[in-house]
């Protein structure tokens, strides 16, 4: 699992820390071409030729936002909902779009840097992304992926202030963008449950930035490590299976006139 660290020096301007990403991520992908070369050696026989298809599914994760604390100071974790949808293009790329979103309950009074004081506090982010996810090993017992994504996303603060009557609204938006790996373990096929390889265990961890602060004057800040670990839906193999089925049906049909 790997999980990026937070480049935070005083004095190092951002243009540096934006270079500092830059050369890491193609360092990863350096990394990923040398495992790519390896992993077709070992399994390209395993692998039949495909041709575009789609894919999709539900994703959640928890992430650990630097300005979500505890009281004894340690990050806590927030709970990411999301889906994406996306097309394989072959048997190792795959391109696509994805939504996610976060509601969090607020404790911190002075997270935007104004002098309020609220009895509630709201979280409310919203953010769209494109993505695409290369595979470094991909055959019928195992993936593993470097997927990265940039979006744009909007978010919400809402205050039930004690000052002022009703709720005080600040919205902003932000550009994110994530790097990550993620490993999923596949089932297999029983015989007599074929249904179980349409599902796996996915460990994906990471690491989320952003590119534009909503609020670039206050604590709210949307860097911070990442990870997931749950159970997957192979939509691929499903539809496999279901036109496998169809088609025993129809040549079934077909031999008995």
């Amino acid at each position: 699992m790997m999980i990026c660290g937070e480049l935070k020096q005083e004095g190092v301007p951002d243009m540096w820390r934006s270079i500092t990403y830059s050369f890491f991520i193609c360092w990863l992908y350096s990394i990923s071409g040398w495992s790519q070369t390896v992993s077709d050696t070992l399994d390209k026989q395993q692998e039949p030729a495909q041709k575009i298809s789609l894919t999709a599914g539900l994703d959640r994760r928890f992430l650990f936002l630097k300005d979500t604390k505890d009281l004894e100071g340690l990050k806590m974790p927030i709970r990411v909902n999301g889906a994406r949808v996306g097309l394989w293009l072959n048997n190792r790329h795959q391109v696509g779009i994805g939504y996610s979103f976060i509601r969090q309950p607020l404790r911190q009074h002075n997270l935007l840097e104004e002098p309020i004081s609220f009895s509630a506090g709201l979280r409310r982010l919203n953010f769209f992304m494109i993505y695409y996810e290369p595979f470094l090993v991909r055959n019928d017992r195992w993936d593993v992926s470097l997927p990265v994504d940039i979006g744009w996303g909007t978010s919400r603060y809402e205050f039930a202030t004690e000052s002022v009557r009703g709720t005080l609204v600040k919205t902003g938006n932000f550009i994110p963008a994530g790097i990550g790996i993620s490993v999923t373990a596949k089932l297999p096929a029983l015989p007599k449950f074929k249904a179980l390889h349409w599902l796996g265990v996915n460990a994906y961890a990471g690491y989320r930035t952003a590119l534009k602060q909503d609020f670039p004057d206050s604590r709210a800040s949307y860097r911070g490590a990442f990870y997931s670990i749950g159970p997957t839906f192979f939509l691929g193999r499903f539809w496999d299976d279901v036109r496998d089925w169809h088609r025993s049906r129809r040549q079934a049909r077909s031999g008995g006139k």
